[in-house]
């Protein structure tokens, strides 16, 4: 799943307005062999603390007493202490990690376990705390590697960069042994001398450029310029998102590339699509671990699974969408623990999960299966062994899982939901988005799912605004069953993006202004033409890939159930293929709107007539898709000229079914 890494005051930042200053960092210090110099140069240079917590992970003979709280001790005027389990972290102090232990952190508390009796394994005590620091702290995780052989420590900031946190590796030249910092050079946000870190610290925690503020409010048309560019470059829309979250990732990427001034970024913005691109992937911040919130998996697995699969016979599908499924751990675990209940029930279910994402990155890695050694931290050694093989440093999930789930890309805001699912599960992303994406997504998600299956979110989301189509299964948690009477509909049917498929220069709507929005209007009155009269619309592009549904689209065409294709020949009865793959082709060889007047297509029982209309994309006109409009009234949709009539004769002969 995709999980998205928030600040506590992002409840009070929630929509545009003051901006108020961020709560204290931590930053954690891993080394190894030669690190101690570098330790030392450090905090030689470090003249203010400025309320950071830091944490020292060093690699330590277990053979040993450690020196090391002295030794910083002489460098430093601020606090140092050897680290004690439950340990609350406070500010303005140094924590070091004693001997033959690990050291994560959970709820502002340092934790310690005992190091695995004889594991002659590589040491990962800097990954293992990196990554529950990026979750604990999110973009308020520094990480900073320095000497040391090996690659402890490139985990760890890998998931400190995802979470929207700063990753500070130590120039190889200036380290005694370079490996680590050669390791972790390609999560660098800096690559610095130690004496130069503690400044770039001071600047990244101090600086939000104030010219992304207007009498100290958000600039939001500066926003909207950057989201445009994004969009254009990316497809993905972020108009919907919270501010404030987004405003630091801005703030993260200005500072890297030394912009003070707002407008400069932009224009850099635009000089370097790149740029569009990563910036993207700093706002889909992605933060996960199997069995992430043991007590929520263990409700999964102790009543919502068992409770699906009892209500299964042999054989049936079993059907799981995973929305925001990030690097893949969450869809992973779900298909670990049904095939758990499976095997001690001695049922067989044709299991199908889907996970998707809008991070093509993710995808790509969640695909491979591949996970760090850390993971065997999340998990029991048995069903470790169980569903993975070693390999080198890394764990593979074996092929009977992997299997199971197929990975996409998926745009949960503009692309037709997967329907009739059993479990669908999205966790940590709607707390990003703003009240009314929020309502569109948990409406398509509770339309995606069957009636008496179940919803899993994130615990700090709410479903008030579809409450009474779902039964609270434990509140905590989040975890909801849908009601047998559910009257949810998929907003998925009128989902719309706020930069559409063609440019409509766009101008941001002024909140201050007492004036209606011709925006609101023009959606009131496109809602009311697409519910009143029954049509449905569809954009597809040269791949016959469906790119957006307007309407109610599923009296026309039908949605995947076993597989993830969106090409829309593929959806279609056999009857109504015919007519639209001819119809389509000639728009794209006229380069003119088609209307096929009427279409005959069987229905169960009864024989239904359709008009169709298709307008071709009109490059002149920045409109890139084809879109395709279904009605049941030949005469609400012929009006415009010039256009070509479809006859019979246009449809003999064709090859529609070497499309499919």
């Amino acid at each position: 799943m995709n999980e998205y890494s928030v600040s506590k005051s992002d409840d009070a930042l929630s929509s545009p307005g003051e901006v108020t200053p961020a709560e204290n960092y931590i930053v954690a210090i891993g080394a190894s062999a030669g690190g101690l110099e570098a330790i030392h140069a450090f905090f030689d240079h470090l003249n203010e603390a400025n309320n950071l917590a830091f944490i020292i992970i060093q690699h330590l003979s277990p053979d040993y007493k450690s020196l090391l709280v002295e030794l910083v001790a002489k460098h430093t005027h601020l606090s140092v202490y050897e680290a004690v389990h439950d340990t609350e972290v406070k500010p303005n102090c140094i924590y070091v990690i004693p001997p033959r232990k690990l050291m994560t952190i959970s709820d502002g508390r340092l934790q310690l376990s005992e190091k695995t009796a004889g594991d002659k394994g590589p040491n990962t005590a800097i990954d293992t705390f990196l990554h529950t620091l990026a979750i604990e702290k999110g973009e308020k995780a520094i990480a900073v590697i320095l000497s040391g052989t090996g690659t402890d420590g490139t985990r760890g900031a890998e998931t400190i960069k995802n979470s929207g946190g700063v990753v500070i590796v130590q120039d190889p030249g200036t380290a005694k042994f370079d490996g680590m910092p050669r390791s972790a050079a390609a999560q660098a946000d800096f690559v610095l001398s130690p004496e130069q870190m503690p400044g770039e610290i001071y600047n990244h925690i101090q600086e939000i450029p104030s010219n992304i503020f207007k009498k100290g409010k958000i600039d939001e048309h500066l926003l909207q310029e950057i989201f445009q560019l994004i969009f254009k470059h990316t497809g993905c829309d972020f108009h919907y998102y919270k501010f404030p979250t987004l405003l630091r990732r801005i703030s993260r990427r200005m500072m890297i590339h030394g912009y003070q001034i707002i407008n400069d970024y932009i224009d850099y913005l635009k000089a370097h699509p790149e740029e569009c691109k990563i910036l993207c992937k700093d706002f889909l911040i992605g933060v996960t671990r199997f069995f992430r919130d043991q007590r929520a998996f263990e409700i999964l697995n102790t009543r919502i699974i068992p409770s699906i699969v009892d209500s299964k016979e042999e054989g049936e599908i079993l059907k799981v969408w995973i929305c925001a499924c990030s690097s893949g751990e969450e869809a992973y675990s779900i298909a670990i623990l049904i095939n758990e209940y499976l095997q001690r029930k001695g049922k067989q279910l044709n299991v199908k999960i889907f996970a998707t994402d809008i991070d093509a990155t993710a995808i790509e890695k969640a695909a491979k299966g591949y996970f760090s050694s850390s993971i065997a931290k999340d998990m029991e050694p048995d069903i470790l062994n169980k569903y993975f093989t070693r390999e080198g440093r890394r764990y593979c999930v074996i092929p009977a899982i992997r299997k199971q789930i197929v990975f996409a890309r998926h745009n949960i805001i503009s692309d037709p939901p997967f329907i009739k699912n059993d479990l669908v599960t999205c966790r940590n992303m709607l707390i990003y988005m703003n009240s009314s994406l929020q309502k569109k997504i948990l409406s398509t998600l509770v339309f995606s799912i069957n009636k008496g299956g179940y919803l899993f979110l994130g615990s700090s989301e709410t479903i008030s605004i579809v409450k009474e189509n779902l039964e609270e299964i434990d509140r905590k948690w989040k975890i909801y069953r849908k009601l047998e009477q559910s009257l949810a509909k998929s907003a998925g049917h009128q989902l719309k993006t706020e930069f559409p498929l063609y440019n409509t220069g766009h101008v941001p709507y002024d909140h201050n202004s007492s004036k209606i929005p011709l925006k609101g209007l023009n959606e009131e009155l496109r809602e009311t033409i697409i519910q009143e009269f029954g049509y449905a619309a569809l954009y597809i592009d040269r791949n016959y890939e469906i790119k957006e549904a307007v309407g109610d689209f599923r009296r026309y065409i039908s949605l995947p159930e076993h597989s993830l294709y969106l090409n829309i020949m593929k959806m279609i009865p056999i009857d109504l293929a015919t007519s639209l793959g001819a119809g389509i082709r000639k728009a794209w060889k006229e380069e003119k709107k088609v209307v096929i007047p009427q279409v005959k297509i069987r229905d169960n029982q009864t024989v239904r007539n359709l008009s169709i209309l298709i307008k071709p994309p009109a490059i002149n006109k920045g409109v890139q898709y084809t879109l395709i409009v279904f009605g049941e009234r030949e005469s609400d949709l012929v009006k415009d000229a010039p256009e070509i009539r479809m006859e019979p004769s246009d449809l003999e002969g064709t090859d529609y079914l070497t499309e499919l």
